[in-house]
């Protein structure tokens, strides 16, 4: 099979359509964020991109989301450090060489939680699809019981979907029961409110 055909979708298939989310005002970003910016150094040296959406790249996106879910065991961060909002791979203390990828380096995780995943995510990603960095976008958001979570954003020319360890499937994310609080934007410090 060549590359054209792996783009042509299949009989009846048609490629998922979703909206921008509407961006405010800028905001400092999370606590556990800024602290793990000095560890990764070159993650906000980035440029918007867009992942142009075929059917051979939502195949990847569902397979990198299947790929993270079975590699890391969650485990919360106070369970891991005693402390909440650590912005940490856990292999470091292990001495498990860092993964460098579009000139950002971080160690592959084993155990974490929302935000572990999302890291995970982006560097699987960037392994399929290098110099898109700027396409993927940590958010912030509360869940239906109130709690904190991260989830991975991906910015495609078909819309924005989220790829977040509490569901097996990529979707759009107006689909997902979550108050919107705020999300990474590509090439500086701050983050920006969701509106």
């Amino acid at each position: 099979m060549n590359s054209s055909d792996d783009d042509r979708p299949a009989a009846g298939f048609s490629l998922p359509e979703s909206t921008p989310m509407v961006l405010g005002k800028q905001k400092w970003p999370p606590h556990g964020w800024r602290v793990w910016l000095k560890t990764a150094a070159n993650w906000t040296s980035i440029k918007p991109s867009i992942l142009p959406l075929t059917p051979a790249n939502w195949r990847t996106l569902q397979d990198i989301n299947a790929a993270s879910h079975r590699e890391t065991i969650w485990r919360s961060d106070q369970e891991q450090y005693g402390k909440n909002d650590v912005w940490r791979v856990p292999r470091e203390a292990r001495g498990v060489k860092a993964v460098c990828i579009d000139q950002v380096c971080v160690l592959p995780p084993k155990y974490g939680d929302c935000e572990d995943y999302c890291l995970d995510k982006i560097l699987k990603l960037l392994k399929e699809f290098p110099g898109t960095r700027g396409a993927f976008r940590i958010a912030l958001c509360k869940t239906q019981s109130g709690e904190y979570h991260a989830v991975l954003i991906v910015v495609t020319d078909h819309g924005w979907f989220v790829m977040d360890n509490l569901y097996s499937q990529v979707m759009p994310w107006e689909m997902l029961p979550y108050q919107w609080l705020l999300i990474e934007v590509p090439g500086g410090f701050w983050w920006k409110e969701i509106v």
